[in-house]
Order: C-alpha cells, then sequence, then structure tokens
C-alpha cells in the first residue's frame, strides 16, 4: 500500500471515527478482553453462509438502535456512542449519532456524507477504491450480497448450536478483508446475530484498537416513503428527524 493511499485511509477512518465520538478523551479504566471464539462449529458448507445472505436479502430496509465503544491503545476507558442506524437497499445507509453529540454519516454507495456542529464534508467514493470499500462493507452484508462478500473477505462462519442454522441458532461471522490496503486498517470484523437481525459488531483494527457496536430495538422489512427517503438518506443539508 502506497503511502499516500494509507494516509488516505487513516484520514478517511479518523475522520468517520470522530463523527463517532472521538472527540471526548475519558479516563482510565481498563478494556475489556476481545470477544472469545463462538466455540460451536465452523460451518463445513457454504449453504449456512448463502442461506443466512438469503435471509438478509429479503429483509428490505433496517432500522436498529446502537450502542458503539471505542477502545483506543492511547486510552483505557472506551468512549461511548449511541444513536440510530438505518439502511435501505442495495447501498443507502445512514447513521445518526445522538450521544454524546449529534452526526450523522450518509452515503448512497457513491458518495458519503459526514456532517457535525463544525459542518459536512462530502467525499466521493468513485476517486478511491479503499474508502470504498470501508464505507460499502456493511451495506453489503445488510443487502445480502453473497457474491460481493465472499468476494472482498475470507469468511469463517459459525453457530452456537451444533448442526444449526440461521433459522435456528445464533450465528457468528468473521471477516477478514482480501484487499491488501484494507488489511493495513482493519485485522477482521465479527459479526453476531440471529436470522436476519445483528445483535453485535465488533471491529479489530491492524493497530490493536477496536470497536464494539451492539444493536437493539432491530427492525426488518421497514419500508421508507419518498419522504422519510430524502429526509433520511439525502445527501444535502437540511434538517433531519433521527
Amino acid at each position: 500500500m502506497s503511502q499516500k493511499g494509507r494516509a488516505f485511509g487513516r484520514l478517511f477512518l479518523t475522520t468517520l471515527q470522530f463523527l463517532c465520538g472521538w472527540e471526548t478523551f475519558l479516563n482510565m479504566t481498563p478494556a475489556p478482553a476481545l470477544a472469545a471464539d463462538p466455540g460451536g462449529p465452523v460451518s463445513e458448507s457454504p449453504d449456512g453462509l448463502e442461506e443466512l445472505m438469503a435471509l438478509f436479502a429479503e429483509s428490505g430496509g433496517v432500522r436498529a438502535e446502537f450502542t458503539e465503544n471505542r477502545y483506543l491503545s492511547i486510552l483505557t476507558e472506551p468512549i461511548e456512542t449511541s444513536g440510530v442506524l438505518y439502511f435501505s437497499p442495495p447501498a443507502y445507509l445512514a447513521r445518526y449519532t445522538v450521544q454524546p453529540d449529534k452526526s450523522s454519516i450518509v452515503t448512497n454507495g457513491k458518495q458519503v456524507a459526514l456532517r457535525d456542529t463544525i459542518g459536512t464534508r462530502t467525499i466521493d467514493l468513485g476517486s478511491s477504491d479503499l474508502a470504498r470499500e470501508l464505507v460499502s462493507s456493511f451495506a453489503v452484508l445488510l443487502s445480502g450480497d453473497f457474491a460481493a462478500l465472499t468476494a472482498h473477505y475470507d469468511a469463517e462462519f459459525y453457530f452456537e448450536e451444533e448442526h444449526g442454522s440461521p433459522m435456528t441458532s445464533v450465528w457468528t461471522l468473521d471477516l477478514k478483508p482480501r484487499s491488501a490496503e484494507i488489511r493495513d486498517l482493519i485485522q477482521r470484523t465479527r459479526v453476531r446475530g440471529r436470522k436476519n437481525r445483528l445483535t453485535s459488531m465488533e471491529t479489530l483494527e491492524k493497530n490493536g484498537d477496536r470497536t464494539l457496536m451492539l444493536f437493539s430495538g432491530v427492525e426488518t422489512g421497514v419500508e421508507f416513503d419518498d419522504e422519510e427517503l430524502d429526509a433520511l438518506f439525502s445527501l444535502n443539508d437540511h434538517d433531519r428527524g433521527q
């Protein structure tokens, strides 16, 4: 990865992380250990993962509340943020943070707008493969795009119960990026859920920093009307309901 590409990737991640609450530096408590391996069997057949992605593909729009904790190597107490996540297939994704401060990240798959109390920054994803992959990875999962997921990630799929299925057992999906540029930033992402509802997502960065998101109140099959689509997913500046 070139120094320019690495610098852009770090800048992009830093911008996202700032909007997710990095502006508050807290004092010293130890960060908990990484989530342990699920301990259940790895799916020996791709049918398990394909079945899961098929469930996501049929899920339609998604609304979920989240609480996120950022564990940084320079701190020993996590930075906590909370808010609401919206997804409208195939590529509209919006994250609204409400605590400790209001901010938002909105993408239509081609551009991403980052907003906070300071102002708005818009990034053209077509100008950077790295930025596009970082932003689109979550949408690929929620849209159930099995081909894109397996093209961009080495995936291991676990069930909590032996002989489980996405319909009957809690599952864990470990994703390791294939792209050398992404691997230079992110070591792996671990997603957990049941059926087509996410319960947590943990991202471990190569430098040891990590992020744990916990989801609650997950709604699937959400149909956004034109007014809601404009209010939630527009890249233009105007007031938005959260």
